[in-house]
């Protein structure tokens, strides 16, 4: 599990580094995804044998222009669940297409038992891409990070995709 791990940072880094010219870029602002509530699966894992997988409802509320957005996450399994308010900067990939970098917190229900970010309470960072698959229709994937997280304090990483509905 280590190497998965070392491979999940090197992937984090090296996404972090594609994806910071076009947040240092100037031009729109972001893609008209517009708000949106939706649902998906998600793959949590930690260097250890917690490994998860689970479920996500996510919403996304763009503020300022949509420079930035208020987003919220709700991670459950069968065991535990954790909730995660975020706020990101909107990068624009294309028209139909937005890249988001952020932070938050999460709030696990119960401590101890494993979530896609984490067995506790933790401050998370964010990287991912949401676009609009038709008028009514939204896609997105992210990878969050919950730092200091896990079982020991280790960093847990948690990947989340899903599709929502846009609310006009």
């Amino acid at each position: 599990m280590k190497a998965s791990l070392k491979s999940v940072v090197a992937l984090s880094a090296l996404s972090a580094v594609a994806i910071a010219p076009l947040v240092l870029s100037a031009g729109a602002a972001y893609a008209d995804t517009g708000a949106y509530i939706g649902g998906g699966a998600s793959y949590g894992f930690d260097d250890g044998d917690e490994d998860d997988v689970s479920g996500n409802i996510q919403g996304n509320l763009p503020v300022l222009n949509g420079k930035v957005s208020v987003r919220g996450a709700v991670l459950y399994s069968e065991d535990n669940s954790a909730i995660v308010p975020m706020a990101t900067y909107n990068v624009r990939i294309n028209n139909r297409i937005n890249g988001y970098v952020g932070g938050g917190y999460s709030l696990v229900q119960e401590e101890g038992e494993q979530t896609s970010v984490g067995v506790q309470d933790a401050p998370v960072a964010v990287v991912g891409v949401e676009g609009r698959v038709t008028d009514d229709i939204v896609g997105y994937a992210d990878t969050k990070i919950g730092i200091n997280a896990g079982e020991t304090d280790n960093t847990v990483f948690g990947v989340h995709a899903g599709v929502g509905l846009r609310l006009r």
